[in-house]
């Protein structure tokens, strides 16, 4: 949590640091013409707001991407302590107790609006992981998709997935279990 916030804090400073020289800079050049300050000012707030935008939709791409790295270790502690998976139907409480009081906060992807959540397996449900071969191929949770597109994913067309032996990726393609 506290990385995440220092993170989107730097970016938006740095962002500010940008506008500022930039507006600056155009404001100290040497006898422009007026139709090339004009044309200036009309480019640098589109191009700075873009700019923005990319870097607060990769924030919240990592931010995802921790929160699904955290319900794969969370996942992992419940299987070692339980012998199996939760059943799919009662996944998310039953990672309560390793999630801590961020659960609420981990269970939903930044990027999406606040009713979606993640997508776990329902094929692994009430299976134990020491039974899988291949665990770093096995899909355990991943984004949900779009809600008007379900063949895209909420980060610039991408998904985040977890995998069963606990790491954390992206995607370009949709993931099935």
């Amino acid at each position: 949590m506290v990385g995440r916030t220092h993170y989107i804090v730097a970016v938006s400073l740095l962002l500010g640091v940008m506008m500022v020289s930039s507006l600056h800079c155009s404001r100290n050049a040497p006898q422009q013409s007026q139709e090339q300050a004009k044309s200036a000012e009309q480019t640098q707030p589109k191009g700075i707001l873009s700019t923005f935008a990319r870097a607060k939709a990769k924030a919240q791409q990592t931010a995802c991407l921790s929160n699904l790295k955290q319900i794969a270790l969370a996942l992992l502690m419940f299987d070692n302590d339980q012998g199996q998976l939760p059943e799919d139907d009662e996944w998310e409480q039953a990672l309560m107790p390793y999630l801590g009081d961020l659960h609420k906060e981990l269970l939903h992807c930044p990027s999406q609006p606040a009713e979606t959540g993640y997508v776990f397996s329902s094929e692994l449900a009430g299976k134990a992981l020491k039974d899988m071969e291949h665990r770093d191929e096995v899909l355990l949770v991943w984004d949900a998709p779009l809600p008007d597109s379900p063949t895209q994913g909420p980060h610039q067309g991408e998904f985040n997935v977890a995998y069963a032996d606990g790491h954390a990726a992206t995607v370009t393609e949709v993931p099935s279990p």
